[in-house]
């Protein structure tokens, strides 16, 4: 009975959705406007750090450890770019993704000379 109730409460919430024009992502964001939620796991699992878009260094935990993020939405609907860095202090290669665009698996975007981004990303600005 509860799988029943469940089923149909996910039904009407994916209706819901379609009816607006609302993204999932959009609909249920689970990182603070302004923020950005980083994960060690690909697919947003492991050790998870929720900063500030402008942050300088993510901290021993995180540094070099991040596989996947969400970013929060735009605290200014007009700047809803946030840029990831390689090092620390906004350092060398940098790539950015726009707020409310889903989770990244970074196993998934190339870095710049080959291989991919999973465990490199050190510093945000947005």
């Amino acid at each position: 009975m509860k799988n029943a109730i469940k089923a149909v409460a996910a039904g009407i919430g994916a209706a819901a959705l379609l009816m607006t024009g609302v993204s999932a992502s959009q609909a249920v964001n689970p990182c603070p406007t302004a923020r950005v939620c980083l994960w060690t796991d690909s697919d947003m699992g492991g050790t998870k750090m929720t900063t500030p878009w402008a942050t300088l260094n993510v901290g021993n935990t995180m540094n070099d450890h991040i596989s996947s993020y969400l970013i929060g939405p735009a605290s200014n609907p007009a700047s809803p770019y946030l840029y990831f860095y390689e090092h620390a202090n906004y350092g060398g290669a940098n790539f950015y993704d726009k707020a409310n665009n889903g989770w990244m698996d970074l196993r998934l975007l190339n870095f710049p000379g080959g291989g991919s981004w999973n465990d490199k990303i050190s510093s945000t600005w947005g």
